[in-house]
């Protein structure tokens, strides 16, 4: 089970036992819960108390403790959920073995600058790929930017935390193990190296989690 997987199935775990606790007629349900790498409302948060009816003050008190959830707190009609440093361990543990995906990659276009293979291959799977872009050598290439972002991590293994940057390792590493969307993983890979850019945080993960996304892609 990836990390967001089993934070998703911990919290319904928690929820469950308080909704038992208070003999709520409805249950909560997996689909119920959402993630937000922001943290923002919570790193996962779900709308439940209104579905049940139920005061979100009262539920959050009524969960019982979980070593994968920081806090679980009220937020204005749902249940804000804070993921705990054990679970952030999960995240920079986590390793799978991967195969490259099977992605029809179009004819690179006619381009007066050569345009790299991989580099075509990775805007492809992009939203409105661009040959101009796929041709640059600097940082405006996503592509360069992606290679650019995985050496520095490399480079630099400091273990400062970030939970910005270790949450969107765990998405990533959610969308690798499905294994069925390169599209949203070479979204996400690029999110990825664009927060590491930004803060240097979680080189480890970071440069973990971005050679499996380049597996995949087969870049």
């Amino acid at each position: 089970m990836d990390p967001l997987d089993l934070a998703r199935a911990e919290a319904l775990r928690v929820l469950h036992s308080a909704a038992e606790a208070l003999e709520l007629q409805s249950l909560p349900r997996a689909e119920q819960f959402r993630f937000r790498p922001d943290g923002k409302g919570g790193e996962l948060a779900t709308p439940y108390p209104r579905i049940a009816w139920v005061d979100p003050s009262a539920l959050a008190a009524a969960c019982p403790p979980s070593p994968l959830l920081e806090q679980v707190r009220p937020s204005g009609g749902w249940l804000a959920i804070d993921l705990s440093d054990a679970w952030r361990d999960t995240v920079r543990s986590y390793d799978l073995s991967l195969t490259p995906a099977e992605v029809s990659t179009p004819p690179a276009p006619d381009f007066p600058a050569r345009i790299l293979p991989a580099s075509w291959r990775f805007q492809a799977l992009l939203p409105q790929p661009q040959a101009a872009l796929a041709a640059r050598l600097d940082g405006g290439n996503p592509y360069t930017k992606l290679l650019r972002a995985q050496q520095l991590a490399q480079a630099d293994f400091r273990e400062q935390p970030s939970r910005l940057v270790l949450n969107h390792c765990a998405l990533l590493a959610h969308l690798l193990t499905l294994g069925d969307d390169p599209k949203a993983v070479a979204q996400q890979a690029l999110t990825l190296a664009e927060q590491f850019l930004l803060t240097r945080c979680e080189g480890a993960a970071t440069s973990h989690f971005l050679e499996l996304s380049r597996i995949l892609l087969g870049i």
